[in-house]
């Protein structure tokens, strides 16, 4: 039911609760900050959050930046697709 909500019904609430919660107490959490970015539906903010991930991402290494980098490319084609208007 989550993945259906989210994918198909762009319904992300509690979990977009969550990941802005855990970066309240994390705000350096590169991959929460990530998964916020794929999930709010305000362009604005997923810009800015995707800035902070280009910029700090060589912070990372390993798995989490491969995982950064997939959720980085999620991101940017979220923002095509809405800059497009589709």
């Amino acid at each position: 039911m989550g993945w259906q909500q989210i994918m198909h019904e762009v319904f992300c609430g509690p979990s977009e609760l969550s990941y802005r919660n855990s970066l309240e107490h994390n705000p350096d959490f590169l991959l929460s900050a990530s998964t916020l970015a794929h999930l709010t539906l305000d362009l604005d903010e997923r810009k800015s959050l995707l800035q902070k991930t280009l910029n700090e991402k060589n912070e990372l290494d390993g798995d989490e930046a491969l995982l950064l980098a997939v959720y980085q490319s999620f991101i940017e084609l979220t923002n095509a697709r809405q800059e497009d208007g589709s």
